[in-house]
């Protein structure tokens, strides 16, 4: 049977010198692949959902006790995935990363991990990880620390990674910071951010932000007033 693409690739490096070709397979899919070849689909079928079978992986870091790779399924109760890693008393949790939201700490207790009831929150699985945010925490610091990073993740291949996404960032940081008059921007940015860009990057800064808006307010309003409802920075906390 033919194949429209190569399963190996080659190239050259930004500076000119040529890649070797290259393999590159997603861990977790190798994973599964080894299940079904040794246990067989019916064995396979018979963890998660009918519409997300299988076993699946879960990294659970931040205010744990515990924090690493969790074997799972989907359909989990989130708040027992986050009992196996002993969680310490958490107001949140980051669901997915960069390209995901947040759930409150009264909705993480309640949901699934699962795809159709993350997306009701405006969340999805994206990378498979859950990053607890402890009570004592402040969570729109830790929110602009992620976006810090974000902003430096472009390939510069187009504008809304170049320009947006670092834009994003700093109108979220100086929310932050307590300088209202960049709420406004902030939104209008954020209003033409998604749908934008080649690599759909953008899409999910957008997604963690809205995320964070809707689950924060009251923190981002606090700080907007010049104080910090954090009983330390978040950094001190038990962060990965």
């Amino acid at each position: 049977m033919s194949r429209s693409r190569p399963l190996v690739f080659g190239g050259k490096y930004a500076e000119g010198r040529r890649l070797r070709p290259t393999l590159v397979l997603n861990a977790e899919t190798v994973w599964r692949v080894s299940q079904i070849a040794r246990n067989g689909p019916r064995w396979f079928r018979s963890f998660g959902t009918p519409t997300e079978p299988g076993p699946r992986l879960v990294t659970i870091a931040g205010a744990v006790e515990h924090p690493g790779v969790i074997e799972s399924a989907a359909g989990t109760p989130i708040a027992k995935l986050l009992r196996q890693a002993s969680a310490a008393p958490y107001q949140a949790v980051s669901v997915g990363g960069l390209s995901s939201g947040f759930l409150s700490g009264p909705e993480a207790e309640q949901l699934r991990w699962e795809s159709t009831v993350l997306m009701s929150h405006g969340c999805t699985i994206g990378s498979g990880v859950l990053r607890v945010i402890g009570a004592a925490e402040c969570p729109v610091e830790y929110v602009a620390h992620t976006l810090e990073i974000a902003a430096g993740e472009t390939a510069g291949q187009c504008g809304p990674c170049m320009f947006g996404v670092p834009a994003v960032a700093s109108d979220f940081a100086a929310v932050v910071a307590g300088d209202a008059g960049r709420v406004p921007a902030l939104r209008q940015r954020l209003g033409v951010l998604s749908g934008r860009g080649a690599c759909h990057f953008p899409d999910g800064v957008a997604q963690h932000i809205a995320g964070a808006l809707r689950v924060f307010g009251d923190d981002l309003d606090a700080h907007l007033a010049g104080r910090c409802v954090a009983d330390h920075d978040w950094r001190t906390a038990n962060a990965s």
